[in-house]
């Protein structure tokens, strides 16, 4: 749906469903954009906590809008953050107290590197383990590598990590009309 119809439209289908909506910052990468987005998510009736952001340069863009929240900005974000530079700017918004952020991992390597940068940042990240559900982009390749990494989080083998949870998305059926 169009961005003025979504938050109805996302209203109407999680209603009843216990869902909690996420709006995310992809097409606007804008803390203002952000807000209207959230606020009319919000006053649709929407269970929103806060924002989905694919990249660690969204997540940044939001945090300007703890300002106008008065709270800190509810970010998770939904891909795996790699690299040394990309990986210290996550690490930073951990520690931002503009953020309660969350990320996504998929692999000891990869929870590795972002729970060392969290530690050297002085914070703790909340891991999402992702799973690939057929899609083969990216997330664990089985359900038992996810639970041996979500294990491994859980348990404090990964220290600057804590689990939060899991994520399976599938691209290629999230605007499916009808159930078979």
């Amino acid at each position: 749906p169009s961005r003025p119809r979504a938050p109805a439209h996302a209203s109407a289908a999680a209603e009843g469903g216990g869902v909690r909506v996420r709006a995310h910052a992809k097409a606007h990468k804008s803390s203002g954009a952000g807000r209207a987005l959230l606020e009319a998510l919000r006053a649709a009736g929407c269970d929103a906590p806060g924002f989905c952001a694919q990249t660690v340069s969204e997540a940044e863009a939001l945090a300007p809008l703890s300002e106008v929240l008065g709270a800190p900005v509810d970010v998770l974000v939904s891909n795996q953050t790699v690299g040394a530079g990309k990986v210290a700017r996550l690490a930073a918004l951990a520690a931002d107290a503009r953020m309660t952020l969350s990320a996504c991992v998929d692999s000891l390597e990869n929870a590795r590197d972002v729970g060392a940068a969290c530690e050297a940042a002085g914070a703790t990240l909340d891991a999402v383990v992702e799973v690939d559900v057929g899609q083969r982009r990216c997330g664990t390749p089985t359900a038992s590598a996810a639970a041996d990494l979500a294990e491994a989080i859980a348990m404090g083998d990964v220290p600057g990590l804590r689990f939060k949870g899991l994520q399976c998305y599938h691209g290629g059926i999230q605007h499916v009309r009808g159930i078979a």
